[in-house]
């Protein structure tokens, strides 16, 4: 009889002790953190971040009006530039009717359109 009860004594222990514990879902987790867990024990949600490749790049629309020059500024240097969208019915052929350079797309000949902008540099 004393030996039942110490079981049961002993499991009651046990229980009590452990009924705060909560088996990690995430064992092979290498940052030891919740930040590549969806939820931890305190309802902590990470940000959602979109995938890479996933995000906007800054765009500009540049028009030239009556077949003039036009050169539209940005507060950033351009690595790269590509006509989004075309608005007018003049051809925007690149380095005749548009063009970038340093931190500013130009237009002529008619060209009026959205260019998407890759910004050189570190850029998010």
């Amino acid at each position: 009889m004393r030996r039942l009860v110490g079981l049961l004594l002993g499991a009651a222990i046990a229980a009590v002790g452990v009924a705060g514990c909560v088996a990690d879902p995430y064992p092979n987790d290498r940052h030891h953190g919740a930040h590549n867990r969806p939820y931890d024990e305190y309802g902590y949600h990470p940000p959602s971040r979109p995938p890479p490749g996933d995000y906007e790049l800054p765009t500009i629309i540049c028009a030239s009006k009556d077949g003039r020059p036009k050169r539209c500024h940005t507060d950033f240097p351009i690595k790269r530039a590509e006509v989004d969208k075309r608005y007018s019915d003049s051809p925007c052929d690149y380095g005749r009717s548009w063009g970038y350079d340093g931190n500013e797309v130009w237009v002529d000949r008619g060209c009026r359109a959205r260019f998407r902008l890759v910004p050189a540099g570190r850029w998010r």
